[in-house]
């Protein structure tokens, strides 16, 4: 029987796109499982700052474990197979999905608690799609790759909240509440799981792996700490966790921006996020993969982050139609090509034996910002400006642009 062609991308896509979905459909339904008295998962006289303090210890437990779990996971793979280490984390995603739909249907705090730090401890398996995507690319194809990635990565994060929500409410579906949509995602972590098998090979040789290399379950801090201390990796470190540091404030408070300004619904806010999708979408087929085979990837991340800083800060701008149709567009254009080029520049500046481990601790800065965006962001918010994490945000931005410009070394990033 003919053998039937493999299209490694494809479940690299599916590994991307429905664990950002699985990760992002808790968003709509944390906070009023949490906060609303009406839900029974927390008691009814429980204090409103007890809730608010509890429901912010759950969100943070994902990228907490997501950003223990990257680095250890990408050397893993490094020496024990790209697709085994894949699978493995596929098969501890599923069971942590369903101790999180038990958890809410047995209102209990702490396993909901412990089965987020689990779901995000092996969701950290987005480091290893990175390194499949970089195993099998040449040459430009690797900025192809991550922009398909990143594209998944968009996808996810924008139909994953409409899927819960709508999973979530018992008003479509008699049956349907607040655990459906994790049951829901374990389901998709089966389908993962199985597109892997079939699908994708293994990209790294048993020549390049040591099966006999002894991984503490922690040692992802040891890894970043011998990382950053590797010659010339601290630099770039630090400047992609600049960048994405001033990125996730546009993440995290321009929806809120939305509704204090222009009185935008949940509704509103989906269909502006499907927007950005399309936009994102477009750009990665339309500008950066033509991009990437006339410019190199450090030139085009310098110049479209240079962009992005003052796009997001015009976001803030009391103008609907300015913010909107122009602003908005540039910011979602501007941050496809930085954001896919720069895991370019990461992934050339070291060795192929190293792409996993080094992604790993790349992404893992990435989450960093996005955990500590998300206290700093409120209190800038809260206290001072609607607007200001986004001021601060581009501010931010341009600042990593500068550090890419001048503290790089051109040679070793420009390949």
């Amino acid at each position: 029987m003919r053998r039937i062609k493999q299209h490694p991308m494809f479940p690299i896509f599916l590994v991307v796109f429905f664990g950002y979905v699985g990760f992002s459909l808790a968003f709509p339904i944390f906070t009023p499982m949490f906060l609303d008295p009406c839900h029974k998962f927390l008691p009814v006289n429980f204090p409103i700052e007890y809730r608010t303090i509890l429901l912010g210890c759950v969100l943070a437990a994902y990228p907490i474990g997501q950003f223990l779990g990257l680095p250890l996971l990408g050397e893993l793979s490094d020496h024990y197979g790209r697709k085994n280490v894949l699978q493995v984390t596929l098969c501890v995603t599923f069971l942590a999905y369903l101790l999180s739909a038990g958890a809410i249907l047995l209102h209990s705090y702490w396993l909901l608690l412990v089965s987020r730090f689990i779901c995000g401890y092996a969701e950290g398996n987005f480091s290893i799609a990175q390194s499949t995507a970089a195993d099998i690319s040449v040459g430009h194809q690797r900025v192809k790759n991550f922009g398909i990635i990143n594209m998944a990565a968009g996808l996810g994060f924008v139909i994953g909240p409409i899927i819960g929500g709508k999973l979530a409410d018992p008003a479509i579906v008699s049956w349907f509440g607040d655990d459906i949509p994790f049951w829901f995602s374990s389901i998709l972590a089966l389908i993962t799981m199985a597109m892997v098998a079939w699908q994708l090979p293994e990209t790294k040789p048993k020549s390049q792996r040591d099966p006999n290399h002894k991984i503490h379950p922690f040692s992802g801090l040891v890894i970043l700490h011998r990382n950053f201390s590797r010659s010339g990796g601290r630099g770039l470190y630090l400047i992609n966790f600049l960048f994405y540091f001033g990125l996730f404030f546009f993440y995290q408070y321009f929806p809120a921006l939305l509704v204090n300004r222009f009185k935008y619904t949940s509704s509103d806010i989906a269909n502006i996020s499907a927007y950005i999708a399309v936009i994102i979408a477009f750009s990665q087929f339309c500008v950066v993969r033509p991009l990437a085979k006339h410019v190199k990837s450090r030139h085009a991340t310098i110049f479209a982050a240079f962009l992005l800083a003052p796009s997001l800060i015009g976001l803030t701008l009391d103008h609907y139609k300015f913010v909107i149709y122009i602003a908005l567009p540039c910011a979602a254009l501007f941050m496809s090509i930085a954001t896919t080029n720069l895991q370019s520049v990461v992934s050339h500046s070291v060795s192929e034996e190293m792409q996993g481990e080094v992604m790993g601790v790349n992404y893992s800065m990435q989450i960093l910002g996005e955990i500590i965006t998300s206290l700093l962001g409120g209190f800038l918010a809260g206290y001072f400006l609607i607007s200001m994490p986004l001021i601060i945000g581009g501010v931010i931005v341009f600042t990593a642009a500068i550090a890419l410009w001048m503290f790089t070394t051109k040679d070793l990033y420009q390949r």
